[in-house]
């Protein structure tokens, strides 16, 4: 069963303003003397990373040829940890692999311009299982444990909505541009039914884990053109975003 969020519309009028603002809004431009006693002017439109990534953690990440094999190996060794502890097993990828796991362009950068970075979201991976509340955490502390070999590891709690606490809970591993997200549930717990009845009408596990892989990283064949762009920018404080979506 996979979470769908929902997000709350802002006026029609706020969002034309932010709109208008947003378009009307000058890329950053910053000035600097290089070693060799040269102005060096840039504009951050031209800007090969993001305002939130940076280039220097990107050119740090595993390249996108390196990334599928990795995200498979990282959610086998996830899979054999929890069949492990817990005795799951019969793993399933949700949906069609076409539509779950690709590759996606970042789009802008922050500052009006267009970003070289891509993302790839793998398939999410589910097993069924009744799983104790009081053991959930430790679900999440196995996985983490396999991401800690991988170099992902930080652990960010995420933010669900409270009518959706009480049956779940999910985590994100990340470092930097790559992550791992763990969610561990049971509809059952949901005193309204609701989340049951949902699992039944959509087929849906009513408990169970769920791991995904993802990472934001750079083409192989984008490399030596992204590190270009990326050294007039070297060692300058990135600015806030100008142009947010």
């Amino acid at each position: 069963m996979m979470l769908r969020g929902t997000r709350i519309a802002a006026a029609a009028l706020a969002l034309g303003l932010l709109g208008a603002l947003s378009a009307c809004a000058a890329s950053p431009i910053t000035s600097y003397t290089d070693e060799s006693g040269e102005t060096v002017t840039v504009n951050w439109r031209d800007y090969p990373a993001t305002a939130w990534y940076g280039a220097e953690e990107a050119l740090e990440m595993p390249m996108s040829g390196e990334a599928e094999a990795r995200s498979r190996e990282l959610l086998r060794e996830a899979q054999a940890a929890l069949e492990q502890e817990f005795g799951l097993g019969e793993w399933e990828a949700y949906g069609d692999p076409a539509d779950y796991a690709d590759w996606y362009p970042m789009g802008e950068n922050g500052y009006g311009g267009e970003s070289m970075l891509t993302t790839f979201n793998s398939q999410s991976w589910e097993a069924e299982a009744t799983i104790s509340r009081e053991q959930w955490p430790r679900v999440i502390d196995v996985v983490a444990e396999v991401a800690e070999r991988y170099g992902i590891d930080d652990r960010r709690l995420d933010e669900i909505d409270p009518e959706y606490q009480v049956w779940m809970r999910s985590e994100t591993l990340f470092h930097e541009g790559e992550w791992l997200s763990v969610s561990v549930q049971n509809a059952r717990l949901d005193p309204t039914g609701a989340a049951a009845e949902d699992a039944e009408e959509y087929g849906w596990f009513a408990s169970g884990v769920s791991i995904s892989y993802g990472i934001t990283t750079i083409r192989d064949e984008d490399r030596a053109e992204f590190e270009r762009r990326a050294a007039p920018f070297a060692g300058l404080d990135r600015p806030a975003e100008t142009h947010p979506d």
